[in-house]
């Protein structure tokens, strides 16, 4: 009853010690009855084969070999499972499962999982993580879980799933699921969903939908983990996100109600961006979303499904490209559609579609192209409607090229706010108005090719202040008054058109080179006008010219023997007027005359030998008044086509 013995007995005491012996070797045999205390230091071999009364405050090597567990659990895990469950919790979860589930869980997840589900009912409160395998029952826990259940709760969750369930709730959630359900609720949502669903809900929704239903692709089988949230694009925007930020972007180029008149070709080239374009842009690639929305514009303002060639591919004809990166819509850059050409920054520098077979106008959005130098439409025949009213902010633009087309109105008056103009090719439209004096500010301009339309009033006397001007192309319109004799100052100018017009007034003089007229000019077309006076002396100085015309006006006195020191000249019309005397022999100089019309003037007396010996050369037709009882010209026969005056 005193101290241990210091050696241990052979045997065991009927009794236990009231101290643990001090022994650091066991007993041979164990006690027939456990000790009051523990031993200090555990036994260093095998365990005893009854269990301790209290376990020890270090854990066993091995495992007890008892059949049943002890009545108190260890304050440490064994290192190894235990055949069969305590009967409650250890503190701390053992380093393998055991291999029954315990009756009730334990405070912390092993960190293995059970390999079998625990069969009564599930806990009240969630898991952390997903079981691998789902619960036989639902749990009654109010907030949802991260991946749904097999089947719907009894109550609605207080928030919506990250995604839908694959079965229907019997009551509405309280706020929608970023994504519709597979299947529709009994119920409605009280708020729509953001997208609509694939499937009708049996009662309508308090609220419609932004967008109407559609039968959308479904997958045939569950992803493996579920999502935490609606899809994103462009580094982590949602879808309505994208089309947001984009719509901002094209407030700057379009109006708002446009954009979403799906009726206009502002708001199918918004669908179009949004939906269908394959490259699908992000809003911080600013350049690709602006450019590619303003030639979706031009493609469906001028019917491109219709075009000739390069139109998109889903177009109900198909028409022949040369490479499907050059077709419009296409994934490939702008700068490889059709014509198209860009600077080293993928700028737009070149739209040109001409003679596709475009119908339709001219969207103002092509004027948002800021760094346009090259607009081409021409030979489409039947763009319509007006030239953009603000087509002069493109202050890079030098070619504006429309030409063979059914433009009306007048020329917006910003196009004189377009000084890098070098080529105005507006010819055969229906532009009407006048010339404005403003002309004078386009420095640069080269070429004025406006014929064929219905011009009208008087040429601005400023034309004749372009120094680089070569091209003057304005025949066939109504413009009146007299011909500024500053055009006869032009250093460059090679062809002066203006035939057919309502123009009075003489010829200037300074069209001689004499009087300063380019030494290029080469075609001077003034017939079919009102013109008065003679013909200047100077003219027959331009030894370059090949083509004058003059015909078809009201010009008097004698033909200028000068005319035979250009032998260059190829034609030279001077019938229909009010031309007296004698035909100079000076013409039979003309080498190179294939044509010379004098008929219907006063002229008298006899052709000259020199220009009937020219019909033995390249002149083809020589007309005179030598037709009729009394003709006015005597011609020798077969030199001359007879007219009666």
């Amino acid at each position: 009853t005193s101290s241990p013995s210091t050696p241990p007995s052979a045997k065991p005491s009927s009794m236990g010690s009231l101290d643990p012996t001090l022994s650091q070797s066991p007993t041979l045999l164990p006690s027939s009855s456990p000790s009051s205390d523990p031993s200090s230091p555990p036994s260093t071999s095998s365990p005893s084969t009854p269990p301790s009364a209290e376990p020890s405050s270090i854990g066993s090597l091995d495992p007890t070999l008892s059949q049943s567990p002890t009545p108190l659990p260890s304050s440490h895990p064994s290192s190894s499972p235990t055949n069969n469950p305590s009967g409650s919790p250890t503190g701390t979860p053992s380093a393998s499962p055991t291999s029954q589930p315990s009756s009730l869980p334990s405070f912390a997840p092993s960190s293995s999982p059970s390999s079998s589900p625990s069969n009564s009912s599930p806990s009240t409160s969630p898991s952390v993580k997903p079981s691998i395998v789902g619960s036989i029952d639902p749990t009654s826990s109010p907030q949802p879980s991260l991946a749904p259940t097999f089947d719907p709760s009894g109550h609605p969750s207080v928030f919506p799933t990250a995604t839908p369930t694959i079965r229907p709730s019997a009551s509405p959630s309280e706020n929608p699921s970023g994504y519709p359900t597979s299947q529709p609720s009994i119920a409605p949502n009280a708020m729509p969903t953001s997208h609509p669903s694939q499937f009708p809900s049996v009662l309508p929704t308090l609220v419609p939908s932004v967008q109407p239903t559609a039968l959308l692709t479904i997958s045939q089988f569950p992803s493996s983990f579920p999502s935490t949230g609606p899809p994103t694009v462009c580094n982590g925007l949602t879808l309505s996100q994208r089309e947001t930020e984009i719509l901002n972007i094209l407030l700057n180029i379009s109006p708002l109600d446009e954009i979403l008149d799906p009726q206009t070709s502002q708001g199918m080239a918004f669908d179009w961006l949004i939906n269908e374009d394959p490259l699908q842009v992000c809003p911080s690639d600013v350049l690709d979303v602006e450019q590619r929305y303003i030639l979706a514009v031009v493609y469906f303002s001028t019917n491109g499904d219709n075009w000739s060639n390069c139109n998109r591919l889903s177009a109900p004809l198909l028409q022949p490209c040369n490479s499907p990166s050059t077709r419009y819509l296409s994934v490939s850059d702008v700068c490889t559609w059709y014509l198209n050409a860009c600077n080293n920054g993928k700028i737009l520098t070149r739209v040109q579609i001409d003679e596709n077979n475009l119908i339709g106008t001219i969207p103002n959005e092509i004027v948002s192209l800021a760094f346009l130098e090259i607009l081409d439409l021409d030979g489409n025949l039947n763009i319509q409607g007006t030239i953009p009213m603000e087509i002069g902010i493109l202050d890079r633009l030098f070619a504006l090229d429309l030409d063979e087309n059914m433009l009306s109105g007048t020329l917006p008056d910003s196009i004189y706010d377009a000084t890098s103009l070098v080529n105005l090719d507006l010819n055969d439209n229906q532009l009407e108005g006048t010339l404005s004096t403003k002309i004078g500010r386009l420095e640069r301009l080269n070429l004025v090719q406006l014929y064929d339309n219905k011009f009208s009033g008087p040429l601005p006397t400023e034309l004749g202040s372009l120094p680089l001007l070569s091209f003057l192309m304005l025949q066939d319109n109504m413009f009146t008054d007299q011909i500024p004799s500053e055009i006869g100052l032009l250093q460059e100018l090679e062809i002066l058109h203006l035939q057919r017009n309502q123009l009075t007034g003489s010829i200037p003089r300074q069209l001689g080179v004499e009087a300063g007229v380019s030494p290029l000019l080469r075609s001077v077309m003034l017939n079919d006008n009102d013109l008065t006076g003679s013909i200047p002396t100077e003219i027959g100085t331009v030894t370059t010219i090949t083509r004058l015309t003059v015909n078809d006006n009201n010009l008097t006195g004698r033909i200028p023997t000068e005319i035979g020191l250009n032998t260059g000249l190829d034609r030279f019309f001077a019938n229909a007027n009010l031309l007296t005397g004698a035909i100079p022999s000076e013409l039979g100089l003309l080498t190179s005359l294939t044509r010379l019309f004098l008929h219907f003037n006063d002229l008298t007396g006899a052709v000259p030998t020199e220009l009937c010996e020219l019909r033995q050369g390249n002149l083809q037709i020589l007309s005179v008044d030598c037709g009729g009882a009394n003709p006015q010209v005597s011609c020798p026969t077969g030199c001359c086509t007879c007219f009666a005056r």
